[in-house]
């Protein structure tokens, strides 16, 4: 009985997705704080602009990503196939699945070996510039630029990463990818955190980061090649199983750019002029909300494969039910956690650093609304997605375009809460909106219902609470 409980502890998607936000919550509710007693205000600024690129990950990935594992997914029900560019539903022999996922892998591979030259072409040159500019502007002590290179390192290891996890997710192994994650991140904390307190120096920050990523990757391959399906394969790019993936990830692409990149590049932008508290401020304000975010989607995203599997193989009333359960549970954990972050987390924080500040309320508020309307909004957006038709790219280029144009006719450096209320205008105005119109067209029956009990409900009574404290 003990085995069994283990067994089913250890393949269970959604623990070990939780373990791995729990771990890399403690680390933004822990380790930053302490980062920030120990450090100076200048060298923890310039940290927190060197972890400004970990996001930009998100970024550069194109949205190859999650194209990628749902069509393994997909591919690995053997109800589905690839022929002449097109999908084909039914049941297909154990070869052809094979065959279809050796294909997926290869196009995978080659893709992110690309991206992953890029993406280092740019950190070294345009990233080696601007930190180079900030570190003049921010008169950090004992610095050198050989730290940020090294930085690199993890950063690009990190980003390459993707091409294991992407197969391992799509082949119903993500229970795995988050416990090799959680186990390494723990490591990484634990050993990572003894090391700052004993030489709390910037360098030991970035060492740690690196050494841990570079474990991490290796941990990832070694899963992934115990789990591909065949020894060994050439480096080639399958054109017909890039020719359909490529529709839907340049709209990823347009999407990744709209959304992360337009908070990532405002953040690195308000880094180029603000004082040190005032990064350490918004910027640690804008990682507490990543991190809830990450959080609190794990009950939906941890379950995307098996719906879109379900989808496929299963009955309406089973996705629809399962679909509502899990988007119910993420607002819910969603709102409580920045809620008692308002009430009580940053209090905790300020007596643990006093040389910590948080942002105004109103900020925080303000910031809270958009990301609980992005949120929902991308809940959306992957239902329609497990379709395979992609309608994020207008919707993420039409906010991004109405935040921009906000921000450009208001903006003043004095009153940063009107970023917050430029994502509101956007997120609300037009990316929940559309998101909503095109997950209609999967859900159909009982959309309304959907709606009220999943997004509105949970959001109305957390509005009550907040007014009457």
């Amino acid at each position: 009985m003990f085995k069994k409980l283990r067994n089913n502890l250890l393949e269970s998607v959604e623990i070990n997705s939780w373990l791995v936000h729990i771990v890399k919550s403690i680390q933004v509710l822990v380790v930053f704080p302490i980062i920030y007693k120990y450090l100076s205000s200048e060298a923890a600024a310039l940290w927190m602009i060197f972890t400004l690129f970990v996001s930009l990950q998100n970024l550069f990935d194109l949205g190859f990503q999650n194209v990628f594992v749902r069509i393994l997914s997909q591919a690995s029900t053997g109800s589905w196939s690839l022929l002449k560019g097109k999908q084909v539903v039914g049941e297909v022999c154990d070869q052809v699945k094979d065959k279809l996922l050796l294909r997926i892998d290869s196009t995978i591979r080659f893709v992110y070996s690309v991206l992953t030259i890029f993406f280092l072409l740019l950190v070294v040159s345009i990233g080696t510039l601007y930190i180079y500019q900030r570190e003049i502007q921010l008169s950090v002590d004992d610095f050198s630029i050989y730290f940020w290179y090294l930085f690199v390192i993890g950063l690009i290891t990190s980003f390459y990463n993707r091409r294991y996890t992407s197969y391992l997710i799509g082949v119903k192994c993500l229970a795995l990818v988050k416990r090799l994650e959680s186990i390494v991140n723990f490591f990484s904390l634990i050993i990572g955190l003894g090391a700052f307190l004993i030489y709390p120096y910037l360098l030991t920050l970035i060492i740690n980061y690196t050494l841990w990523q570079l474990i991490l990757g290796i941990s990832f391959r070694n899963s992934y090649e115990k789990r591909k399906v065949v020894e060994k394969h050439k480096l080639y790019l399958d054109k017909e199983v890039f020719k359909f993936v490529w529709p839907m990830a340049w709209k990823g692409t347009i999407s990744s750019l709209s959304s992360y990149g337009l908070v990532s590049l405002f953040s690195l932008w308000f880094g180029s002029y603000a004082n040190a508290k005032e990064i350490i401020s918004f910027t640690y304000s804008l990682k507490i909300l990543d991190s809830t975010r990450l959080f609190s989607r794990v009950p939906f995203y941890s379950n995307i494969p098996n719906l879109n599997a379900k989808r496929i193989s299963k009955s309406y009333d089973v996705f629809f039910n399962n679909a509502l359960k899990n988007v119910l549970r993420s607002n819910l954990i969603f709102l409580v956690l920045v809620l008692g972050f308002y009430f009580i987390g940053f209090d905790l924080l300020e007596l643990l650093s006093k040389s910590f500040k948080k942002v105004d309320d109103l900020v925080w508020i303000l910031l809270c609304l958009a990301y609980y309307l992005q949120l929902n909004g991308a809940f959306h957006t992957h239902i329609y997605s497990m379709t395979n038709r992609v309608n994020s790219q207008i919707s993420d280029l039409v906010s991004g375009i109405l935040i921009l144009i906000f921000l450009f006719l208001f903006f003043d450096k004095t009153s940063l809460f009107l970023f917050p209320i430029a994502l509101i205008i956007g997120y609300g105005g037009f990316y929940l909106p559309w998101a909503l119109f095109y997950s209609n067209k999967v859900l159909k029956k009982g959309f309304l219902q959907f709606i009220l009990r999943a997004t509105l409900v949970p959001f109305l009574v957390s509005l009550l609470f907040l007014l009457k404290f």
